[in-house]
């Protein structure tokens, strides 16, 4: 009926596979990927 083939979803997973954030938004998500690429994971 509605042909949804997708659902919008980010999620972010460090080298070990743990979870570090997920659902962020656009702001939210540059906000935390520029976090993330200054420490060291």
């Amino acid at each position: 009926m509605y042909k949804i083939t997708g659902y919008p979803q980010t999620v972010l997973i460090d080298p070990s596979g743990k979870v570090i954030a997920k659902d962020l938004g656009r702001k939210e998500l540059a906000i935390k990927l520029n976090e993330l690429s200054r420490k060291k994971i």
